[in-house]
């Protein structure tokens, strides 16, 4: 039959073999020698074995206090390495954060958030995964992601949504066209282009942004070619195969052949924010968050940039 375990009596034990003195192992300990004398003996009372052998002048380990002690202390090292790994994790030091990000904050924000608190956080787990905005919203309220970067949502039912960059939307041309030789552009010089975008089922929200920049230009987008992804959309244009309207970060990707140039049409303009469920309890989200709005400058109260 196993005997009840009293960490006490072991830790006890452990400092007397270690210090192989009762006085010194009872000081180390914080406590009088008769009473770690006393844990000690009922130790080796509860395991029905001698660990120590004791004289008037020394203490020694038996054969069987040596084996012990060398479990007994692994079993503590163990012990204080699960402490503070759960110290860590109550305090948002530790643990595992699965983020999402729309495919266009790979670009620019995603890599400034998780840097910094990448280096404050050695011991957090950080598993990315690139989906579209609807997806995580969906995932979030499902709980399958912990926080979300999600492009121009207003709200979401279960889900907490922390504004942090207002950036510009841009036009993608070929460098040949005539739009680049200009310092702005308004779309409405566009209507005989064909444009390049995002289908609504992978970028709602980017397509119907899109979509009312450009009825307001009266420019059509019934030629449009459709692209799954901001880098095939760029290859695209590049190519000469149309025009796009962009978020501003992902001019960091730019093929040979690429102009960007900024759209004068009120309204040209695209939101990104933090999503997540709106009743969570992790200190780790709180602290992402945290370095998400020292990162883009952001506090309640105050206009997104």
């Amino acid at each position: 039959m196993r005997w009840a375990m009293d960490t006490r009596q072991l830790e006890y034990f452990a400092a007397v073999a270690d210090e192989l003195h009762f006085g010194q192992a009872a000081a180390r300990m914080h406590v009088s020698q008769p009473a770690l004398s006393q844990q000690v003996r009922a130790l080796e009372r509860r395991l029905g074995a001698q660990l120590l052998e004791r004289t008037t002048r020394s203490v020694r380990l038996t054969p069987l206090g040596r084996a012990v002690h060398e479990h007994v202390r692994e079993l503590l090292e163990q012990r204080e390495q699960a402490l503070d790994h759960i110290d860590r994790l109550v305090s948002g030091r530790a643990g595992r954060l699965r983020i999402g990000f729309v495919p266009s904050a790979a670009f620019d924000l995603l890599p400034q958030i998780i840097a910094p608190f990448g280096r404050s956080h050695p011991h957090v787990e950080l598993h990315l995964r690139e989906m579209p905005t609807m997806d995580q919203l969906r995932k979030l309220a499902a709980d399958e992601l912990d926080i979300g970067l999600v492009r121009d949502i207003q709200e979401a039912p279960a889900v907490r949504l922390i504004p942090l960059v207002t950036e510009p939307l841009l036009l993608a041309c070929p460098k040949d066209h005539p739009a680049a030789a200009h310092r702005r552009v308004r779309l409405s010089t566009l209507s005989g282009d064909r444009f390049v975008v995002l289908p609504t089922g992978v970028a709602p929200a980017m397509y119907a942004v899109v979509e009312k920049l450009t009825r307001a230009a009266d420019v059509n987008l019934e030629s449009a070619l459709v692209a799954l992804a901001f880098p095939t959309t760029l290859g695209l244009v590049a190519s000469g195969l149309g025009v796009a309207i962009v978020p501003a970060a992902v001019r960091t990707n730019h093929p040979p052949g690429l102009a960007y140039r900024p759209i004068a049409d009120p309204g040209a303009v695209s939101h990104l924010a933090a999503a997540v469920p709106d009743r969570h309890h992790d200190p780790l989200v709180e602290q992402l968050l945290h370095t998400a709005q020292a990162v883009t400058k952001w506090t309640p109260g105050t206009p997104t940039r």
